[in-house]
């Protein structure tokens, strides 16, 4: 199953760097505008394979964590965040650098 990835603005000097680290990585990556457009690309069922990766772009990890955690569960799907507020690193959700998120999907989606 694929991994949200939530990114918020407060990373916003940092999203062209991840990014292109999401497109040189092993991971196949789609970018969606909004949680219901990235759970449609998921559970599209005429797609022949899945991304590892939907990379989402938030105005805030922290507001927006609920409602996209509750609507991942409902397809257990697992969510990890990118994001520089005082909330990163403090709960399983948020991480506040590219190599904790790295480490994070190597764990998540093993090769």
């Amino acid at each position: 199953m694929p991994v949200i990835v939530l990114m918020d603005k407060e990373t916003s000097g940092d999203r062209t760097m991840i990014r292109q680290w999401f497109e040189d990585s092993r991971f196949d990556t789609l970018e969606a505008s909004n949680v219901f457009e990235a759970l449609e690309e998921i559970s599209d069922f005429t797609v022949k394979s899945r991304p590892d990766v939907v990379l989402l772009d938030v105005d805030s990890c922290e507001k927006n964590l609920p409602l996209v955690a509750n609507m991942a569960a409902i397809n257990d799907l697992p969510v990890v965040t990118f994001s520089k507020s005082k909330a990163a690193g403090s709960g399983k959700y948020f991480q506040s650098e590219l190599g904790q998120i790295a480490s994070q999907l190597d764990k998540l989606i093993p090769q």
